[in-house]
């Protein structure tokens, strides 16, 4: 059975529309392996807020806005792991209240 998708691109938007068809989606052993992969490599990366406290050279205790700004611009080129405590139903990360 030869692939359907072209690309990494096309892939996901062929899942994407399978999902949202609500339709179950049957994968070769080697979609399955590449897709694996991708997902093992994703989880290595760091988030914005780890790639911002490797940045500052103050060792700030909360992030301050420089180091933020420049993490956000290399994970937006690179991408970036989803935090723990990320909300899906709300599509942002939760934090737990200050003591």
């Amino acid at each position: 059975m030869s692939r359907v998708w072209r690309n990494e691109k096309e892939l996901a938007e062929l899942l994407i529309a399978r999902y949202n068809a609500g339709r179950n989606v049957l994968l070769t052993p080697e979609t399955a392996h590449f897709i694996g992969l991708h997902l093992m490599t994703a989880s290595e990366k760091p988030t914005r807020d780890e790639v911002a406290k490797l940045l500052c050279s103050h060792k700030c205790q909360d992030l301050c806005y420089h180091c933020q700004g420049t993490a956000n611009l290399i994970v937006r080129a690179y991408g970036e792991r989803v935090p723990p405590d990320f909300d899906e139903v709300e599509g942002e990360a939760t934090h737990p209240p200050p003591p």
